[in-house]
């Protein structure tokens, strides 16, 4: 995506986004800094592609780990224990052009984008139904008003979880728009989730911005995508 395109996304979201509390500063961020901000989207959006790039062609090696790893997590233990060899078993033949169909389907000039942007707005919208009291249950997955909606942009706690977790769901709406399959909202985070800390622990000294925002909790300003017990279980089967 180049500036112009990521401007008019911006344009796309900026009315709902003013609408919602917790993303006005936002949009007060990409008025007073424009460019900064179409820079930081245009990074997460090619790291993220790259991290898509990895998970379209994971050796099988991999897999076995990730496989091994969610049965030492348990069925019931994490939101995202089925991660990538279910998502690649949902995207079958798809699989080769992973990057391609995303990347083009979040273009303004899509066929699909009103209807991608509408969908995400639609679903980051009925977070606003959810009380506070319903934030702060410990546990979310399965209960309906979370399964509904696109809503840790309600607790995150900075500008820029709230801009990676926006775009994490936005790809992942462009891709499960594409392709009919019977998807849960999280299907795609969670293949991103395994390459993810893969990476981290095949190269533990190379600085990974990524992992240390999806590991870090969404109190203090991460996404808290990377669970602990997610990551305990990935070190044990890796350092076997």
């Amino acid at each position: 995506m180049w500036n112009n395109e990521i401007a008019r996304n911006i344009k796309t979201f900026k009315k709902p986004f003013s609408q919602w509390p917790e993303m006005r500063n936002i949009v007060a961020y990409g008025e007073a800094k424009p460019l900064d901000v179409q820079k930081e989207i245009k990074h997460t959006f090619v790291d993220y592609l790259k991290i898509i790039k990895q998970v379209s062609r994971i050796p099988k090696s991999d897999i076995d780990i990730i496989q091994q790893a969610n049965a030492e997590i348990g069925d019931n233990q994490d939101g995202l224990t089925k991660g990538t060899p279910a998502f690649l078993e949902k995207i079958g033949e798809h699989r080769k052009n992973l990057v391609p169909l995303i990347a083009n389907s979040v273009h303004p000039d899509s066929p699909s984008y009103k209807t991608i942007t509408k969908r995400i707005i639609r679903l980051m919208g009925n977070a606003q139904q959810i009380s506070e009291e319903d934030l702060k249950l410990p546990k979310k997955d399965g209960l309906p008003q979370f399964d509904r909606s696109i809503w840790s942009y309600r607790i995150i706690n900075s500008d820029e979880g709230k801009i990676h977790a926006t775009i994490g769901h936005y790809m992942s709406q462009a891709l499960f728009n594409k392709i009919e399959g019977n998807w849960e909202k999280d299907d795609l985070l969670a293949a991103m989730t395994d390459v993810i800390i893969l990476n981290k622990l095949k190269q533990p000294d190379k600085p990974s911005p990524i992992f240390d925002l999806w590991r870090k909790p969404k109190a203090d300003g991460g996404l808290g995508w990377i669970s602990e017990k997610r990551l305990q279980a990935f070190e044990k089967v890796f350092n076997k």
